[in-house]
């Protein structure tokens, strides 16, 4: 593991034992929207299909487990995170959940069989991968053919482009690199648009089903917040009527992807 996968593993281990949990709490606001209405709309797009296998790369604390009672399936969740794993084990066993396997390996070497999966999920995870390749390939050798991919990906959005021009950044159009100030480290978070992300995956064997915009950054830096309640009444009214336009104010793209 190279030093700066090291240092956000770090980062996480940290965050796992701290304040993540406050990302998924009941209390509405800025962050919490952001990831609540991401995993809304990833259970939106697995509607009522029936999965038997389904593996949740980069799980973080388990807040996927849902599924196992949506979909009554097994479910595998792995991180390279072992405070999260620990974290999702907590959840798992607090929820009485039989069905779930948890462990801790990284998401380039899945120690699982050819076609063995018939949903994978990659949320919060394809942005921490400055060469994504490996990891697709992984993804395709164990989801078996015809089965379904969920992933999502970080948009760089109207909001970006307003912060980068408020704070004077020469180069608004940035796509590779952004500082991560709470790691401390300058580390490859790169950002996928609907259009470079579906061409990633279709380059790789996926084919298109559905898809999905959630978080719509309308209000530019840095009024939101000063009206955050403002900026997620319209985001809220985006998602609701016009979940699959306007996705340049959105913060989150999220495909759903068939195996050829």
């Amino acid at each position: 593991m190279n030093i700066v996968r090291f240092q956000i593993k770090k980062y996480f281990d940290k965050l796992a034992n701290g304040d993540w949990q406050k990302f998924y709490g009941t209390e509405i606001n800025r962050t919490t929207y952001n990831f609540l209405t991401r995993k809304s709309a990833v259970l939106k797009l697995l509607g009522d299909t029936a999965f038997t296998k389904v593996l949740d790369i980069g799980c973080g604390s388990g807040e996927y487990l849902d599924i196992v009672k949506q979909c009554e399936c097994q479910y595998y969740g792995i991180d390279f995170s072992e405070e999260m794993i620990n974290r999702a084990v907590e959840k798992a066993l607090s929820q009485q959940l039989s069905n779930t396997h948890l462990f801790v390996c990284e998401a380039e070497h899945l120690p699982f069989n050819e076609n063995y999966f018939d949903l994978i999920l990659g949320i919060g995870l394809i942005e921490y991968f400055e060469d994504p390749i490996e990891l697709i390939s992984e993804i395709k050798r164990v989801l078996r053919p015809g089965g379904v991919l969920i992933m999502q990906s970080f948009q760089y959005s109207f909001y970006d482009v307003s912060q980068s021009l408020s704070c004077g950044v020469k180069s608004v159009f940035r796509k590779r690199a952004v500082m991560q100030e709470n790691i401390g480290l300058k580390v490859f978070h790169r950002r996928h648009s609907k259009n470079s992300l579906d061409t990633l995956l279709q380059n790789n064997d996926f084919m298109v089903l559905d898809y999905a915009y959630n978080n719509f950054r309308v209000i530019p830096y840095p009024f939101e917040s000063f009206f955050p309640k403002t900026y997620i009444r319209i985001s809220e009214r985006l998602t609701l009527f016009f979940p699959k336009r306007f996705g340049y104010f959105a913060a989150n793209y999220i495909g759903k992807y068939r195996r050829n």
